[in-house]
């Protein structure tokens, strides 16, 4: 039996099973199977032939491994790895084409690997590629043990599958239909004091900003890494004055601390006598905490606040309170009066002995302040000026 051309065009190993093929039907040696082997080699094949010496044309294994390094594909098969990996069936892609190729790709990427674990990872590889999910699942369960059976299970899944969705009944629902006019001008009233009411957060990055990468790092006071989304322009006003300023973009909720250097490149003065911030000419009232005690007067009538409500109420300062003098107060924060269903609002006031305060009642029940037990019910902090 005369064995077939290999030109170098067609498959290396297809060629090669055939070449074997007709050795053993001839009963061939190694040393006839060599001499076959070059006679049958053509065209651009035969110049493999000129880098063997004449002792390496004689050994059939020398032979055949020169081939196979120049038209085989074994020493591809990490490449035929990652196909096999990433292979999935195609959106027209048939059943029976997609196993052909699943069924080529372990060959080629298992060459050497034993015949019933080249059958499992072939199963195992048609189907994590299969593009329908009840197919998957329906072979999953069957669990077949060869490549064929599971093709013929899929066709089987498929057929079926098709059967029942052209014989299902459809019940045809009716739903009542509303038919309605809308006035236009109201939806854009109403759509305008949507817009209009809408709260705008001061203290986030605004879209249109240029948020560039940084490479500085921020720590938090207990150590721990602030988060940082880089760095841009940012637009300081106090008073009048406005400039803008190089700033990082971090997730840090904080008050605003000018720093000597900011103060220094824009001709900031600070004059502490007057507590006066002078701005380019423009002079800005500075003022200091401190503290004072106030409590509500029970004289003038109002005794209690009704419950879920909100009132104003007389409240007396004690101590020198600086009469006449501009103050804002606000609740202590560990005095436990929301603990205990009390609000009290943040107020901006020239300062006298008897001051209004806005308190609101969370209860669902009346506060009486008349009782003398009762402790006082706002401790405030007073920004002086």
């Amino acid at each position: 039996m005369k064995p077939p051309q290999f030109d170098g065009k067609s498959s290396w190993v297809n060629y090669l099973r055939q070449f074997e093929a007709a050795a053993r039907a001839n009963g061939w040696s190694l040393a006839e199977k060599a001499t076959a082997l070059t006679l049958a080699l053509r065209g651009d094949a035969t110049d493999i032939l000129q880098t063997l010496s004449f002792e390496e044309q004689d050994d059939y294994h020398q032979l055949v491994k020169h081939l196979e390094m120049r038209y085989g594909q074994s020493h591809l098969e990490h490449v035929y790895h990652s196909q096999l990996k990433n292979r999935c069936q195609k959106n027209n892609e048939s059943l029976q084409e997609f196993e052909a190729d699943i069924a080529r790709l372990v060959r080629l990427a298992y060459s050497s690997t034993p015949e019933n674990v080249m059958e499992r990872l072939a199963v195992q590889a048609f189907l994590d590629g299969l593009r329908d999910t009840e197919t998957r699942q329906a072979l999953t369960l069957a669990r077949p043990s060869k490549l064929v059976d599971a093709l013929a299970r899929a066709l089987e899944f498929e057929a079926a599958k098709q059967s029942c969705r052209g014989q299902a009944k459809v019940r045809k629902m009716e739903e009542d239909v509303e038919e309605g006019t809308c006035n236009e001008a109201e939806i854009r009233r109403v759509v305008e004091g949507i817009l209009e009411k809408r709260q705008i957060r001061p203290d986030i990055v605004g879209t249109a900003a240029r948020i560039t990468p940084t490479s500085w790092r921020l720590r938090t006071a207990t150590g721990d890494p602030a988060t940082i989304r880089g760095e841009t322009n940012v637009t300081i006003v106090i008073g009048n004055v406005s400039f803008e300023h190089r700033a990082l973009v971090a997730e840090i909720e904080d008050e605003l601390i000018l720093g000597m250097d900011i103060m220094n490149t824009k001709g900031f003065e600070l004059d502490f006598k007057n507590n006066v911030l002078k701005i380019n000419g423009e002079e800005i009232v500075l003022h200091r905490k401190t503290e004072e005690t106030i409590r509500l007067c029970t004289g003038r009538g109002y005794t209690a606040v009704p419950e879920r409500s909100e009132m104003i109420l007389d409240a007396h300062l004690d101590g020198n309170p600086c009469v006449g003098n501009i103050m804002m107060f606000e609740p202590r924060s560990h005095d436990g009066e929301v603990a205990r269903g009390i609000a009290v609002g943040k107020a901006l006031l020239l300062t006298e002995k008897t001051v209004p305060v806005r308190i609101m009642n969370l209860n669902h029940h009346p506060e009486d302040y008349r009782r003398v037990s009762k402790p006082p019910i706002i401790v405030l902090k007073i920004l002086e000026k």
